[in-house]
């Protein structure tokens, strides 16, 4: 845990990730703080982790150190998906449901954060059509 503590205050993203992870799982001694965690997820996306966007969808979709948000969770699973995050089938059916599931305003405002969350990343290598290719489908 010290080493993670020190590199995360290095700046390093993915230690970041991994506090979060620690936090959300209470590995031992480390006791379950799903704010923190959650802090950290957010702290990882903002620092360059894109992995941290799968994490912070299913934090908005469980509930995880938040109140359910399925707008939220399903702007940042388009995130994750974008970047090319492991996206299973179960992630494929929770994305297909929430589309069913939002309104119209609901959908075009997780579609407008999505595309901003994701070029905030990398915005000289942002390309256009990933995003748009997942607005087709999802």
């Amino acid at each position: 845990m010290p080493y993670f503590e020190a590199a995360a205050e290095g700046g390093m993203p993915p230690s970041f990730t991994r506090l979060g992870q620690i936090y959300r799982k209470s590995e031992s001694p480390i006791a379950t703080d799903l704010k923190k965690s959650l802090s950290y997820f957010e702290l990882a996306y903002k620092h360059g982790d894109p992995r941290a966007s799968r994490e912070l969808a299913f934090a908005y979709y469980e509930g995880r150190g938040v109140i359910e948000n399925p707008v939220k969770a399903y702007t940042w699973f388009l995130v994750a998906k974008a970047w090319g995050m492991k996206i299973t089938s179960e992630v494929d059916t929770i994305l297909t449901n929430l589309k069913t599931e939002l309104t119209q305003d609901d959908l075009s405002l997780a579609r407008s954060e999505a595309q901003s969350l994701f070029q905030s990343i990398d915005p000289k290598n942002y390309d256009y059509s990933v995003i748009r290719e997942l607005f087709e489908k999802y």
